[in-house]
């Protein structure tokens, strides 16, 4: 009876310490598991704000695109033919001189740099490619001697097409938004490379490409009779038109604009 008694106490003491083994190994499992998950969920939270950050940033630099000036507008007045004066002539701003291509490659660059990882593939591909042909655009005028008032008359036709990539980048990002998620990317992968190609190919065939490029484009007219232009310029100057004047009145008389 005895012998009966004392392992009937023994079970209850072994179940209880159990009871109690089995409580505290679930409590510590279970806070440690609230822990891990709460600390989870709050850098998912980081990561996604600052993805969200990135992206709105891109989104300020590449309006920028959506930007024109009116060179009828802009450029000096008393030019005598009618017809110039009630054209508007538009241009993309960016295009309007060395300092606005400049200003607006040094954002998009730190944008790539800082936030690049924030957008999808394409997107960041697009940007890199887009830089790339601006930056081409910009040295090869310098290369060639294109003084300030000669280039933004360069960009005469471009505001479509450059709009039309501000719109382009605006729907991806908006659509990367709008899908939450705190997904980063790399600069690699097969992904990657199909979209390096693809735009690649893309900016190859823009009427940037061509104005560097093609031999009867603007760019290269301009300094094939750059000697004539100044020529044009000096005379103009002679009879009291300054040269941004004469510019216009070259380009509407000779060159048909």
């Amino acid at each position: 009876m005895n012998e009966n008694l004392v392992v009937v106490v023994v079970s209850v003491a072994v179940s209880g310490i159990v009871s109690v083994a089995v409580a505290i190994i679930t409590y510590f499992i279970t806070e440690k598991g609230k822990i891990a998950y709460s600390e989870q969920a709050k850098i998912i939270s980081d990561l996604t704000k600052k993805k969200y950050e990135g992206i709105e940033e891109i989104r300020l630099v590449i309006k920028e695109l959506a930007g024109y000036e009116d060179l009828s507008v802009t450029e000096p007045k008393g030019i005598i033919i009618k017809e110039w004066k009630e054209k508007h002539i538009i241009i993309p701003a960016i295009f309007y001189s060395y300092e606005t291509l400049q200003e607006f490659d040094n954002k998009l660059h730190k944008c790539i740099a800082q936030y690049g990882h924030c957008v999808e593939p394409r997107v960041m591909v697009f940007l890199i490619v887009l830089r790339n042909t601006l930056s081409e655009y910009f040295w090869v005028c310098m290369r060639m001697g294109v003084e300030n008032e000669l280039l933004k008359w360069l960009g005469i036709g471009l505001y479509p097409e450059v709009r039309g990539w501000e719109k382009y980048i605006e729907k991806c990002l908006i659509r990367s938004m709008n899908n939450a998620n705190s997904k980063y990317y790399a600069r690699s992968g097969v992904i990657y490379d199909y979209y390096w190609k693809k735009y690649t190919k893309f900016f190859d065939e823009s009427k940037i490409s061509k104005l560097l490029c093609d031999e009867k484009s603007l760019l290269h007219i301009v300094m094939d009779n750059r000697d004539e232009i100044w020529k044009f310029i000096n005379q103009a100057e002679e009879q009291g038109i300054n040269s941004e004047e004469a510019i216009k009145r070259y380009f509407q008389e000779v060159l048909g604009f």
